[in-house]
């Protein structure tokens, strides 16, 4: 699941990706506990049960725009950000990733400063939400055609 993440990993601090990642700088290698598996099923689960809401318990003429179905996707991106935000932010405030940063000396053995914050966390929500909104997309070209009245949504 990382490898899916590594493609907006610029958007936020190297070191929250490393952290996420499993990086331990006490071992030092990806030894600690992997975080994107965690994120990534949250994501894709989120996002394929709120496209199914959409096309199956909503499933009405009423409703069978793309203004609804978009209304649903924010719906998925907004959910998606808070959990991306909510753990890392979470994991920040207690130490956890700061933790790893001061026990690791950097390339000249000077201790670092802290690098990753608030904004590195809301980052990283913000790239769980596009990936979230991408997968609700894939999600809705599968659900569709199963769909009794919203077979022509979005496309």
């Amino acid at each position: 699941m990382n490898h899916l993440y590594d493609l907006l990993s610029t958007m936020y601090h190297q070191d929250l990706f490393d952290y996420l990642d499993g990086y331990d700088c006490s071992t030092p290698g990806f030894t600690a506990h992997e975080h994107f598996t965690f994120y990534g099923c949250c994501m894709l689960g989120t996002a394929l049960a709120i496209a199914a809401i959409f096309y199956f318990a909503i499933n009405s003429p009423r409703f069978n725009h793309r203004s609804h179905w978009v209304l649903f996707m924010i719906v998925a991106f907004i959910v998606n950000f808070g959990i991306g935000f909510y753990f890392t932010n979470d994991d920040l405030g207690n130490g956890s990733i700061n933790q790893m940063m001061y026990s690791c000396p950097d390339g000249d053995g000077n201790m670092p400063s802290q690098q990753v914050d608030t904004l590195d966390c809301a980052l990283f929500g913000l790239s769980n939400a596009i990936f979230a909104a991408v997968f609700y997309v894939i999600a809705s070209i599968g659900l569709k055609y199963a769909s009794r009245n919203c077979k022509v949504v979005p496309f």
